[in-house]
């Protein structure tokens, strides 16, 4: 099952977020990263997964679209320090509430 989220960014700078993001992946050993047709597919190697990617990220013209089908810290801490800079909002496509990174990928404990 997957699940998806927008993530807006003030000024609707999404090229910039998306790369962000890309660069941070590129950072992480643990994380697999591939672009195909203008999305990123992200895969945690630590995660046990049948799927071919733990995220999938698309660049639309409302901000960046998230697709969930893992989650991870290493996944987390990519996307944490890819939004630092960057106001940010992260929709909850499914229940339309505002979540925080953490909430995103489940992380209960530690600092934000």
């Amino acid at each position: 099952m997957s699940y998806e989220y927008l993530i807006r960014c003030q000024y609707n700078d999404v090229e910039s977020l998306f790369k962000s993001i890309g660069d941070a992946a590129s950072e992480n050993r643990d994380v697999e990263k591939k672009l195909v047709d203008g999305k990123m597919f992200l895969k945690d190697r630590s995660l046990p997964s049948t799927w071919s990617y733990d995220v999938s990220i698309k660049k639309g013209s409302d901000g960046v679209r998230v697709v969930l089908v893992g989650w991870s810290f290493n996944l987390y801490d990519i996307f944490k320090r890819a939004v630092q800079g960057f106001d940010i909002e992260v929709l909850d496509e499914d229940t339309e509430e505002y979540i925080s990174i953490k909430d995103l990928f489940r992380i209960k404990k530690g600092p934000d």
